[in-house]
């Protein structure tokens, strides 16, 4: 991720990290690579956040982005069960 996230940088794209789908076999390694990109200039996120801000309006479609949610984490399913939930 480093080197195609510097080499980016360098041409003047403006660059976002996904950090939760890029690793490595070593926690020192993963740190030092995030700290040179971000220091480099780029922005590190979650996959969970870059979903939200691709979807960007919950109000048209808050089935298709929640389902994909509740699919693949279950603390979110729980939510979109209590929030569906008859009273």
């Amino acid at each position: 991720m480093a080197f195609p996230a510097l080499s980016a940088l360098e041409a003047g794209y403006e660059v976002f990290v996904v950090t939760d789908a890029s690793g490595t076999f070593n926690l020192t390694t993963r740190q030092a690579a995030w700290l040179r990109v971000q220091a480099a200039g780029a922005q590190l996120m979650s996959w969970f956040g870059v979903a939200c801000e691709l979807h960007r309006d919950w109000r048209n479609d808050i089935e298709g982005l929640g389902r994909l949610f509740s699919n693949h984490l279950p603390a979110y399913r729980n939510l979109i069960t209590s929030f569906g939930a008859k009273k």
